[in-house]
């Protein structure tokens, strides 16, 4: 039977016991049973702030709620606590929002000499093989994820393990009990909450690595709608000619994803409130190999058919892949680059990996 960290919070009582505690949570930070973090740790010490992106989604009389501006956390904001926990559900995914408030959590905790104690989470599609280019340090934007490729797939206690040598926090993490990494968190028996409007659904967790890539350029990627990363479409875009050049690429042929035709108008981002042609993408299985690829087909051929229409923030862009003018590369050398990389970022993380 799988437990997140909040579910084995008797590990850290020597840590939590009387203290006061400054939690870093969202919506997704809940135990087993649905009951908030903040309650939980209410029962050990005093909790006396809680941090969030979005103080609108977390509702708790525990105590009071201070909305984050962006993935930043200042050592101010730590006044009067004698330990920071961090609990939030985490995707693997190197541009995970989350990924960059942890390490600044991390780094406010170093600076004002507190421990850190994160309540670990399984990956909601399980243990996924790491893909993509470690992002140079030049490419990074937020402090920190130089080094991580794409799709990392380190839960958020294993990444701040990884991440921590660089750091030097007092560092304390609630481990995961009983996960089965070849399943999903549903599989596994766990809360699944949306972590981000984006990320409605595991279909659309899956499909976030590979079709994030495309938020770089003039498309729409489903926001705004009910399968967002599962539409890619634009008013310019021809969806039928989109589709059979994506059936030809050894994804589309493999039967393990599938593309079809379609309309929709988009209530958010790119081409909002426009009508868009496009495709949506399906999935035979969530779990399945190299799902950055999706994107990556998707972005080159959309290149090859529409170089006059497309427009790429070439910045922005890199920044996602790790890789500066990705159209001069050739897309099977770049693929097989990225399998290489993730396989080397995986033997390299060992040591920080709690879990096989």
């Amino acid at each position: 039977m799988a437990n997140n960290g909040i579910d084995n919070i008797q590990m850290a009582e020597k840590t939590l016991r009387g203290q006061r505690i400054g939690l870093v949570t969202n919506q997704t930070g809940v135990a087993k049973d649905f009951t908030p973090d903040a309650q939980v740790l209410a029962g050990l010490g005093r909790v006396v702030r809680i941090l969030t992106p979005d103080a609108a989604l977390v509702k708790t009389d525990t105590a009071p709620v201070v909305r984050l501006a962006g993935p930043t956390l200042a050592p101010a904001a730590l006044a009067g606590l004698d330990v920071l926990v961090y609990d939030m559900a985490a995707t693997g995914v190197r541009y995970d929002t989350s990924l960059a408030l942890e390490l600044a959590g991390m780094r406010a905790a170093a600076e004002a000499d507190v421990p850190f104690v994160v309540l670990d989470r399984v990956l909601p599609l399980g243990r996924l093989d790491p893909e993509g280019t470690p992002l140079p340090e030049a490419l990074a934007a937020a402090p920190g994820t130089a080094g991580l490729p794409a799709l990392y797939s380190l839960t958020p206690g294993e990444l701040a393990r990884w991440a921590n040598p660089a750091i030097e926090c007092d560092l304390r993490v609630v481990p995961v009990t009983g996960w089965d990494a070849t399943g999903t968190v549903l599989e596994n028996e766990l809360p699944w909450i949306a972590p981000a409007p984006g990320l409605a659904s595991l279909t659309s967790v899956a499909l976030y690595p590979g079709v994030a890539l495309l938020t770089a350029a003039n498309v729409s990627v489903g926001w705004g709608t009910a399968q967002p990363f599962q539409l890619v479409g634009a008013p310019w875009l021809n969806g039928e000619k989109l589709v059979a050049m994506l059936s030809q690429t050894l994804a589309g042929q493999s039967g393990q994803v599938h593309y079809r035709p379609t309309r929709f108008t988009p209530l958010a981002g790119q081409n909002q409130g426009q009508v868009c042609e496009g495709i949506q993408i399906h999935l035979q299985h969530l779990w399945q190999p190299q799902l950055l690829n999706v994107g990556l087909d998707v972005l080159f051929a959309l290149h090859a058919l529409h170089k006059g229409e497309l427009v790429v923030d070439a910045k922005r862009l890199a920044a996602l892949t790790g890789v500066v003018d990705l159209f001069s590369q050739d897309l099977t050398t770049l693929k097989a680059a990225n399998k290489k990389a993730g396989a080397q970022f995986a033997e390299k993380t060992q040591a920080a990996r709690l879990y096989q």
